[in-house]
């Protein structure tokens, strides 16, 4: 079976096409060869086959015959999905850590799950500067400050309640108690800032 990602770019990228597009008269010999195919793609793919049959005398008629199934995922990730993604990427945490990870998720719409998996690298980083293998939720809290600082939580709305979407909305409660005060999150920031190769204070 053939599996091409990112099929939208199968489409030659000319606002002013001309001609035949050659990548999808490939695809459509290859299955007709006998090819499984599946056809994985941003939205922009159909946008691209729209322009190719309105600008050209090209004609979709044979590459949608070929179409068996089309199935259109949702434009965003659910929190129950993200929640998942969190669990897998960090099978050793605990649930205010995954809450967190999703937290972080959420508040970054544009990186949805990437944000999770940058979260976490940096996260692993910062333990292993501490000596540490296993990451721990502060690791993850101090690697989200540092990273996406505008994903910490926006500041609480009149009446003092945060607002949704917020990591910090997301995972309030889930905070850990501590039997002595926790470092302000700029001493955090400094310390971690510090224990990162070429960075000097002056």
């Amino acid at each position: 079976m053939l599996v091409l990602d990112e099929a939208q770019f199968a489409w030659p990228q000319h606002n002013r096409p001309r001609g035949v597009p050659s990548r999808m008269q490939w695809i459509k010999t290859a299955f007709d060869d006998g090819t499984p195919i599946a056809l994985i793609g941003l939205p922009e793919f159909t946008d691209w086959q729209k322009l190719y049959v309105e600008k050209t005398l090209w004609r979709d008629s044979q590459l949608v015959r070929r179409l068996n199934r089309t199935v259109r995922l949702p434009a965003a990730h659910s929190k129950a999905d993200l929640l998942k993604i969190a669990r897998a990427t960090h099978p050793n945490g605990d649930e205010a850590s995954w809450k967190l990870l999703t937290g972080c998720a959420i508040a970054l719409p544009k990186k949805q799950a990437s944000a999770i998996a940058e979260a976490f690298i940096s996260a692993a980083d910062i333990a292993q500067q501490d000596g540490r293998v296993d990451v721990s939720y502060e690791d993850i809290e101090a690697a989200i400050s540092l990273d996406f600082p505008t994903a910490e939580g926006e500041q609480p709305a009149a009446g003092g309640r945060p607002r949704s979407g917020s990591a910090v909305a997301l995972q309030q409660g889930c905070r850990r108690t501590a039997e002595r005060p926790l470092p302000s999150s700029d001493d955090k920031k400094a310390a971690r800032l510090a224990r990162r190769p070429g960075f000097f204070t002056a």
